[in-house]
């Protein structure tokens, strides 16, 4: 798509009610720090406390808080609007589904600013009159991040017409810059003959997590010296490494932890697994792992299939199958020349595709195309 020079540069408020920080908060900082470089102004209201304003204070991106207890805290949405009557705003651009009750509830108010939201996972949509006014009466345009994640909404009875697809991007530069300086091996205090694999998610049920570590365990069984670096939080820490200990796999299974330096780790995996069982939308590990010609071994379901093709640019495994898992790793272990396959077809297509200047525009794009329709702007 060419770039298309607008005249007015925008005033963008940008609602996100996550706790945590996870791939949606980092998505949402990331595309207000691209449109501050475009020139536009960028402010993101967030939770108190929460991960995404401690990175919006180390950015220097504007921000202000807001407790927003749940779907229905009419309080939380008064009080935005009172920030917005005191300040003017173009477009609010909401990131989660709290988030877009936040949104509704101001246009019902007749506000008459557009409100864009954007859907980033392909869970069914809640059932219920209220769930239905959120996506169709609350929001201008839905911006679905894949395929999967737009089938998920006309199911759940989203209009169509209110639906654009914007697949999102990869820093490509930060994951090809590699340090030189850091060593993995090192870091985590691993032989020299270590198989490193990696996984990078939240550490949630619906990750599968579990169903790797009961592939790793295996594998170690049979002889290979296996190591797991798992990256990111999530409740469930604390299980997973209670399992570990459980299957005797604790000295080769390391928690990485949330890391802002992720592209150091992800390039140094022999191979990245994403075992997620369901709920993904276009996720941002696989991506980045393609980017830095590391092999995929990935659950196949639909969000999945629309990044990689099975045993061309990665392997897909059944979801929640730790067998096939294992089937996988040993593939890829055993076979150092369909490793290096994958890889060079994976960083081709990576090449190619998931430019996230490329969606920083198409969403600009979309603001424009929205407030054509809103008087205020005219």
């Amino acid at each position: 798509m060419k770039e298309k020079e607008e005249a007015k540069k925008l005033r963008i408020l940008h609602i996100n009610a996550e706790k945590e920080y996870r791939g949606g908060e980092m998505q949402t900082l990331l595309l207000s720090k691209k449109l501050i470089e475009r020139g536009h102004q960028n402010i993101i209201c967030c939770q108190p406390e929460s991960g995404i304003e401690k990175e919006c204070n180390k950015a220097k991106v504007p921000f202000f808080t807001v407790k927003m207890k749940s779907d229905a805290d009419i309080i939380a949405a008064f009080k935005i609007m009172r920030w917005i009557s005191n300040n003017t705003i173009d477009i609010i651009h909401t990131h989660n589904p709290r988030a877009l009750a936040m949104g509704f509830f101001i246009k019902l108010l007749n506000f008459g600013i557009p409100h864009i939201y954007t859907r980033r996972i392909d869970f069914p949509l809640k059932s219920g009159v209220l769930s239905m006014m959120k996506y169709n009466r609350g929001a201008d345009k839905i911006i679905a991040l894949s395929n999967s994640v737009k089938d998920s909404l006309l199911k759940g009875g989203v209009d169509e017409n209110k639906i654009v697809l914007i697949r999102g991007g990869i820093e490509k530069e930060r994951f090809q810059k590699k340090n030189l300086s850091y060593s993995i091996k090192e870091e985590f205090s691993l032989p020299n003959d270590a198989f490193i694999l990696g996984t990078v998610s939240h550490l949630s049920k619906h990750k599968g997590h579990s169903l790797l570590l009961e592939a790793v365990e295996k594998i170690a069984q049979k002889g290979k010296n296996v190591f797991l670096i798992i990256v990111g939080e999530g409740p469930l820490k604390k299980e997973l490494k209670l399992e570990c200990r459980k299957r005797n796999i604790e000295e080769r299974v390391k928690f990485a932890g949330f890391r802002k330096d992720v592209e150091n780790l992800i390039s140094r995996f022999y191979i990245l697994i994403h075992p997620t069982i369901e709920g993904e939308g276009s996720p941002s590990a696989i991506k980045e792992a393609m980017i830095c010609g590391i092999p995929v071994i990935a659950s196949d379901i639909p969000p999945i299939r629309e990044i990689i093709r099975d045993k061309v640019e990665g392997i897909l495994v059944k979801a929640g199958k730790s067998e096939e898992i294992e089937k996988g790793i040993l593939s890829l272990i055993d076979n150092p020349t369909l490793r290096q396959k994958l890889s060079q077809a994976a960083l081709k297509k990576a090449e190619k595709e998931f430019d996230l200047d490329e969606a920083v525009l198409r969403t600009e794009h979309l603001y424009y195309e929205v407030l054509k329709n809103y008087e205020s702007y005219k």
